[in-house]
């Protein structure tokens, strides 16, 4: 029996796919749990549309990732930190403290796309920014001695 898919179904695909399943799959789990539906001319319309509305808002989602990442690709990220006599910063630097830093500086970035270890002792250390589809950069977070 082929079915379409509603959500996704681990082993046999994502939302939208078109799949040819056993009878008894189909109207004891996959039906009652609202997972598929039989694929009827209508259905199979309705996920390509579906599928096309997935791929434009992919592409939407990737030219406004490439833009953000141009725009920060080398940037160099300053900040002042108290630093102990022994020259090792009180409070480290991470991706949290970066992602916060960012913000302020109009830059929508989570601290789970930041990739970098934590900054103990001022100067220039790099930091890289991974976003969907497979982008990545690398920017400089500068600390410097507060006085």
């Amino acid at each position: 029996m082929k079915v379409v898919l509603l959500a996704k179904v681990h082993p046999l695909g994502e939302r939208g796919a078109v799949c040819d399943v056993a009878d008894g799959y189909a109207r004891n789990f996959l039906f009652p749990h609202k997972l598929a539906v039989l694929a009827t001319p209508k259905a199979l319309a309705e996920a390509e549309q579906e599928r096309e509305v997935q791929h434009r808002k992919a592409e939407r989602e990737l030219a406004d990732i490439q833009h953000s990442a141009t725009q920060l690709d080398g940037y160099e990220l300053e900040t002042e930190e108290t630093v102990s006599e022994g020259g090792t910063l009180y409070a480290s630097v991470g991706a949290q403290k970066v992602a916060q830093l960012l913000k302020e500086r109009g830059f929508l970035i989570k601290k789970t796309q930041i990739v970098m270890e934590s900054i103990k002792t001022p100067g220039e250390h790099k930091a890289t920014i991974r976003f969907n589809h497979g982008l990545e950069i690398e920017i400089t977070v500068i600390v410097t001695a507060a006085p």
